[in-house]
């Protein structure tokens, strides 16, 4: 039934009446059962009832599994007890590594209540361990440092890691982005929406956009990946043998570095008319 009400938002009077029947018919309410209420609140943003099923369980069970932690994280970091987030996100570091999404609700909630530093704080933890922000977590600090522009150096970072990583923000990010810049005092930053030229050209301010530079270790990773995943495979003897794989390898090592590269069989199915081999033919030359 609860399940029910959660795929259709259900009213929150209509859950709390599903509980209170339980309650009296069975003498109490399953965890199950209070998860998915606790779903439900949070999704709908009703922060009462988050805090007092928050209360029920912490009285009820010693210890909680990780989506009802997560589910806590996001509704406590939209309140004025945003800080129990930090205490929440410690419960889950004795288990598992906290996941971005967890990390970003508690950021969240600290710059919603101005608190920048123990925001940097969580964000530098989190990519210490590896994991890669969500846009939203970016967004949130350029909106919220929009007035505080002691923080300049440290948005500069957030940039320069999504460039480091290849990372191509989407358009509500763009927007906060652009938002920050043309708010920095004394630069005079102007954005505009434009669509580079397909030679990688600015159509605005005629400024070429960088290429993809990898370091030979990058590179032979690239290349090891695309050896061993994509010509490769698994089952790339159903078609042929260790035999013309290895003479594959060996043409394309005595080589020089190719800039095209043609799959013969595309071109050769690209027409229904003749034989494929003779479709095939011309590339040779």
């Amino acid at each position: 039934m609860m399940e029910k009400m959660l795929a259709a938002n259900s009213d929150i009077d209509v859950a709390k009446s599903l509980l209170a029947y339980v309650a009296m018919e069975t003498g109490t309410v399953s965890y199950e059962l209070l998860l998915r209420y606790l779903t439900l609140c949070v999704h709908g943003n009703h922060e009462s009832e988050v805090f007092d099923v928050y209360d029920i369980m912490k009285k009820r069970f010693k210890t909680l599994e990780t989506g009802a932690y997560s589910l806590f994280i996001k509704g406590f970091s939209r309140t004025e007890k945003w800080r129990e987030c930090l205490l929440l996100l410690e419960s889950i570091k004795r288990v598992i590594t906290p996941s971005p999404r967890n990390y970003g609700y508690a950021i969240n909630g600290a710059l919603l209540h101005s608190d920048s530093r123990t925001a940097w704080v969580l964000y530098e933890e989190m990519v210490e361990k590896g994991l890669t922000p969500n846009q939203e977590t970016w967004q949130a600090f350029f909106d919220s440092d929009r007035s505080a522009h002691d923080s300049e150096s440290k948005l500069s970072s957030l940039l320069l890691y999504m460039r480091n990583n290849q990372i191509y923000p989407g358009e509500a990010l763009v927007k906060s982005i652009k938002a920050w810049f043309e708010s920095v005092p004394g630069n005079k930053w102007n954005g505009s929406w434009t669509t580079p030229e397909n030679s990688g050209h600015c159509r605005n301010c005629c400024s070429s956009l960088e290429s993809i530079q990898l370091t030979e270790e990058e590179y032979n990773q690239l290349k090891e990946k695309v050896m061993n995943d994509v010509i490769q495979g698994k089952d790339v003897f159903k078609k042929t043998t260790p035999q013309e794989l290895e003479s594959f390898k060996s043409f394309v090592k005595k080589r020089p570095p190719f800039d095209v590269v043609i799959d013969g069989l595309n071109v050769a199915n690209t027409t229904s008319k003749g034989n494929q081999s003779e479709t095939v033919c011309p590339l040779k030359t």
